[in-house]
């Protein structure tokens, strides 16, 4: 197996930012994991 993508540990970036779960739910399908209340919203890239 020849791996597309080649990542290290010091040149990713996740972000994670709250979300209004009422804003997403309807593009949600499953139940939405609230946390104090909030959606989150998390990306990496590298």
């Amino acid at each position: 197996m020849n791996p597309s993508v080649h990542m290290r540990w010091d040149n990713l970036l996740f972000l994670h930012w709250p979300v209004d779960p009422g804003a997403i739910r309807s593009l949600i399908p499953a139940e939405l994991d609230l946390n104090d209340g909030r959606a989150w919203n998390a990306t990496s890239t590298g």
